[in-house]
């Protein structure tokens, strides 16, 4: 049977997955539907561009800009062989989107790379997190502008957690970002800029934070983060990629004017034989960085 270049488009439009193909130029050339919905950039504002020209800004998990440096498309083309890596990318309200890479070279008839195709899909642990945010609200333990945990439904968790590793001997972390230029940001833009700020961290947020976890605001410029059964080192690696991405994640306020987001961090890890009072007091009272 033979098929012909619309049947094979019509295939690759229907994917799950988002799909693009770039020359060895990394420039644009094919743009699928799927790579619409998860970034949120149409064919039309990204196709005939190249994937390092400001769009997509591809992070790693500390926020280091990777297009310039260890791009999985010009790796696949540079080693001719398959990529494969978690990574960051921008998404056209703000907030980053962690999404599976995959990218492969791309041969004419006599071996030569034409370029590369890359295939990313998101992270599908995430609509679990949406129906356990769902659950929450009927119970009032939300915070009303961004959505997420409270700060009443946090210290229950924190309580909840200290008591289980009472009796298992493990430890768990804590960590608080906060938002250093949230005052100013406000003055300078307006209050409907500053909760814009926090809707769009708040995505990137959710997105980087493990299933296992929880996470919600815990006052007007702080987000606090709880780690089960975590060790000192996964704690700070953690707070490491928290601040970088949330740096990271940025808020168009129009004529390619972005909103610059500053931050300030802490991490704790719970101790042996320390009450859930004590272990709350050490971390409030720890020094931001």
């Amino acid at each position: 049977m033979d098929f012909d270049n619309r049947f094979y488009s019509n295939i690759l439009e229907n994917l799950h997955e988002g799909v693009y193909y770039v020359d060895h130029n990394r420039k644009i050339l094919y743009w699928n539907n799927a790579a619409e919905r998860i970034t949120g950039y149409s064919k039309k504002e990204v196709e005939g561009h190249r994937c390092s020209d400001n769009i997509l800004v591809h992070v790693n998990g500390e926020g280091k800009n990777i297009c310039h440096s260890d791009c999985p498309l010009s790796n696949s083309m540079r080693e001719e062989k398959f990529e494969s890596t978690t990574i960051y990318l921008h998404h056209k309200d703000g907030h980053r989107v962690p999404v599976a890479v995959r990218a492969t070279p791309i041969h004419n008839s006599e071996g030569m790379i034409l370029g590369a195709v890359e295939i990313f899909s998101e992270n599908m642990e995430k609509v679990s997190d949406q129906e356990k945010i769902k659950e929450l609200a009927k119970l009032a333990y939300l915070d009303e502008l961004t959505g997420l945990p409270n700060k009443n439904y946090l210290n229950m968790k924190r309580k909840s957690i200290h008591a289980e590793i009472e009796e298992t001997q493990q430890m768990y972390g804590i960590i608080m970002i906060r938002i250093k230029n949230y005052d100013s940001i406000t003055e300078k833009h307006g209050l409907h800029i500053t909760e814009k700020m926090l809707k769009v961290i708040t995505k990137t947020l959710l997105n980087i934070t493990p299933s296992s976890c929880s996470m919600g605001r815990w006052d007007e410029t702080a987000f606090l983060c709880l780690f089960p059964n975590s060790t000192q080192d996964q704690t700070l690696i953690l707070e490491k990629r928290y601040r970088g991405l949330v740096e990271k994640t940025s808020l168009d306020l129009g004529k390619n004017n972005f909103l610059q987001i500053i931050t300030a961090s802490k991490a704790l890890l719970s101790k042996t034989g320390e009450n859930e009072a004590e272990t709350l007091q050490r971390f409030l009272l720890a020094p931001f960085r």
